[in-house]
């Protein structure tokens, strides 16, 4: 009866200083790798959590710290707060401490009631997992740590466990990830289709349009051709009219003639003198005439 009045005492203090809950409020962290083990080493209960956790079937790799102290009596009031105390200047280096010890009786689990102990636990700046070997009473220890456990064993199957459930979340993601990506490349494709679809039109498109513009263009030469064809046919015929109407043979047949003056054309009446021989060429042959008269 006085140690269950001294308990509700402890429990009453602790939840005046706001100290009950304080120790649960602390984040844990995403997976548990480095944690720090307040027991005994010559204990059966610290022996079974280092088996379990050990020999675990996930494979996974743990550091263990060992930070002694005794399990029962007056010393856990003195050594478990300076141990924690030492874990606590070294918070960096842990993710975790478990405070765990093997079955006894209420009056050598009594110690984890003391407020030192508990109050020690609850001003932890990393959360507590207790394993004190009890399976009906809890201790004061229990009630204020982050989550307690019946047996160090059950500690030990907790840490494996909650990081099975963080492996298990990589998993889960992994997946998401995976189908995201085997999503993603499906839609990459059915767009790289698309746009390939869309530039197989679009060259086919200018292909038939620059074909277009190449026909227009064949039209349009050989308009231009058969127009310059046309003109250079003209200005052939009209030279060869021109040609035909200056030839020297049109000219004659019309009754013109051609006067030479020993063997050189005359142009001019000038050229010619009074009594003087000229040459008359005509279309069908020539003659000699003498001058006899001229006038101007």
């Amino acid at each position: 009866g006085q140690l269950a009045l001294e308990k509700e005492k402890t429990l009453e203090k602790l939840k005046m200083e706001g100290l009950l809950e304080a120790n649960s409020q602390i984040r844990m962290p995403r997976v548990i790798q480095r944690v720090a083990v307040i027991s005994n080493e010559s204990a059966a209960g610290y022996q079974d959590f280092i088996n379990q956790i050990t020999h675990n079937t996930f494979g996974y790799a743990f550091q263990l710290s060992l930070f002694e102290t005794a399990l029962q009596g007056k010393q856990v009031e003195l050594e478990v707060p300076v141990q924690l105390q030492e874990i606590a200047e070294l918070k960096e280096e842990y993710d975790l401490i478990v405070v765990i010890r093997g079955g006894g009786s209420k009056l050598d689990l009594s110690a984890f009631d003391h407020y030192k102990v508990a109050a020690a636990i609850a001003r932890s700046p990393l959360p507590v997992w207790t394993g004190i070997g009890h399976e009906i009473d809890e201790s004061v220890a229990d009630i204020v740590a982050a989550r307690s456990l019946k047996t160090p064993t059950a500690v030990a199957n907790a840490i494996i466990e909650y990081n099975y459930h963080f492996e298990a979340e990589l998993e889960h993601l992994f997946y998401d990830i995976q189908s995201t990506a085997q999503q993603r490349i499906v839609e990459c494709e059915q767009d790289l289709k698309s746009i390939r679809q869309n530039i197989d039109r679009f060259v086919e498109r200018k292909l038939q349009n620059t074909l277009s513009k190449v026909e227009n263009l064949r039209g349009e030469m050989r308009h231009l051709i058969n127009k310059h064809l046309s003109t250079a046919k003209w200005n052939i015929k009209s030279i060869h009219q021109q040609v035909d109407l200056l030839d020297p043979d049109t000219i004659m047949d019309k009754g013109f003639a051609v006067i030479e003056r020993n063997g050189k054309r005359v142009k001019s009446i000038d050229q010619l003198s009074m009594g003087e021989d000229i040459e008359l060429h005509l279309i069908d042959g020539s003659a000699v005439a003498k001058i006899k008269d001229k006038t101007s």
